[in-house]
């Protein structure tokens, strides 16, 4: 027993010592201060050692630490820089991660030209013209006697012609594949339209060859008014657009909407057609209104072009079958909406821009609920949802779904109205750089929030109604 007690003092007596020991261990932080007086940096000292670390506070992407806060802020390098560079044919921006101005040229459609006193987009022959307290701008290319195009601005079922555009002897499986596009075209068009309106593609397909019309087949180009006036040769003018592919193995053009007639005002605030008044005033409700028949051959039934580029496939092998019909259909629904979407407002970069909802290429602003709308250059951005301190996202995985036109396309083509539209929609400010989340699949940005109502574009542009020339 007493062997039993000694032994237990005598652990007990080397715990204490121990404890002793160790509480006794000298700290070499003691009297040491490792503040380097910058906040943005992690000061700290190694008490075995007494040496200091000053780690530098790390920041996301498009994001800095400030010097006098230590708080990681979005990088502005534009502040106080003015980027106006007094031209109104540029938009002008900054680019805040390096504060450098940007000035894009505004970009006019074929055969117009920015007009350098307002930066509108007019006729190249209108701009030469004399601006005189009489001058009245006629409507080009269109006839004196009254044109009714009303029946055209208010359709809701369209017809489609399929045209084939080969240097040879047409591929069979590509005249194999353009018939499956168009028996799936008409049910994808139904779907995107809230099954408001329709297509009919049931004309059987024309082949027409490069040599028969103006072309540089070396780069796969083609004039559409040449393709038009070929095709009327031999076909009735009934269509309301006309889709053309080509079967070279060239990508350097890129799929495009020409334009023939638009007879709607109220779906831009661009002005094409204009009195003197309204040009020296500068009002801001002014409309793209335009008809260009006769240079296509057609008594102003034919609305567009649908310029779809090549059959091929660019990288053979990569993509399944399916991937490929569903991709060139939503080539088809991107370029048929343009016929009504998007020239309304201001580009989101321009620093003091109306809506705001666009970008510089008649898409949809990236930043923009838009949706599964085709009208994009962005797929992966689609909802933004709101992750709070100023946080958005949006998922990049955009998982094949069907492609569906905005409301407020819907409206644009006549098939709503603006009562039928109560939503408001979110519109981001950038503060910065966006940033990715590889493993949530999502895109992040910084910045603002406003909501845009169908209202606010009709109070911009004006309400949409048909015009009679």
């Amino acid at each position: 027993m007493i062997k039993r007690l000694n032994k237990l003092l005598f652990f007990s007596i080397i715990l204490i010592l121990t404890v002793i020991l160790l509480g006794c261990k000298k700290d070499e932080c003691k009297n040491i201060s490792c503040n380097d007086n910058n906040l943005c940096t992690i000061d700290a000292c190694n008490p075995d050692t007494g040496s200091c670390t000053n780690k530098p506070i790390s920041c996301v992407n498009g994001y800095y630490c400030n010097q006098e806060t230590g708080k990681c802020e979005i990088i502005d390098k534009c502040k106080n820089i003015n980027c106006d560079d007094k031209n109104p044919c540029t938009i002008d921006s900054c680019d805040s991660t390096i504060g450098t101005c940007v000035n894009n040229q505004i970009i006019c459609p074929s055969g117009m030209k920015c007009d350098s006193k307002n930066g509108f987009c007019l006729y190249v022959e209108s701009i030469a013209k004399p601006q005189t307290e009489t001058y009245q701008e006629p409507i080009a290319n269109v006839k004196t006697s009254k044109v009714d195009l009303t029946e055209q601005c208010n359709k809701k079922d369209f017809k489609i012609a399929f045209i084939l555009l080969t240097k040879d002897v047409a591929d069979p499986t590509d005249l194999e594949n353009i018939d499956k596009i168009k028996s799936r075209a008409a049910e994808d068009f139904r779907y995107a339209t809230d099954n408001l309106a329709s297509i009919d593609t049931s004309y059987p397909l024309v082949v027409i060859n490069y040599n028969s019309v103006s072309s540089d087949v070396t780069k796969g180009f083609y004039n559409g008014k040449d393709v038009a006036k070929e095709f009327y040769k031999s076909n009735p003018d009934e269509f309301d657009f006309i889709v053309i592919n080509t079967d070279l193995n060239i990508f350097e053009n890129s799929p495009f909407f020409e334009g023939v007639i638009s007879p709607i005002e109220g779906i831009s605030h661009k002005v094409r057609f204009i009195d003197s008044e309204a040009y020296k005033s500068g009002d801001p409700k002014m409309y793209l209104a335009y008809d260009t028949s006769e240079y296509y051959g057609s008594n102003h039934k034919l609305l567009g072009l649908l310029n779809l580029a090549s059959i091929k496939e660019r990288i053979p092998g990569i993509r399944t079958e399916e991937e490929i019909i569903r991709g060139r259909i939503g080539r088809f629904l991107h370029e048929l909406g343009h016929n009504w979407c998007c020239y309304i407002g201001d580009p989101y970069t321009s620093p003091n821009g109306r809506l705001k909802i666009i970008d510089q290429s008649a898409h949809w602003n990236p930043y923009f609920d838009h949706g599964s709308d085709p009208l994009t250059l962005h797929s992966s951005r689609t909802y933004w949802k709101d992750e709070g301190n100023g946080i958005f996202s949006s998922s990049t995985d955009f998982g094949g779904n069907r492609m569906k036109y905005h409301p407020f396309i819907l409206y644009f083509m006549g098939l709503k109205k603006p009562e039928e539209i109560p939503e408001k929609f979110k519109v981001i400010t950038p503060e910065g750089n966006e940033w990715a989340d590889e493993e949530n699949k999502k895109v992040l940005i910084k910045g603002s929030v406003n909501y845009i109502t169908i209202q606010e574009i009709i109070d911009v542009v004006g309400p949409r109604s048909c015009l009679i020339y």
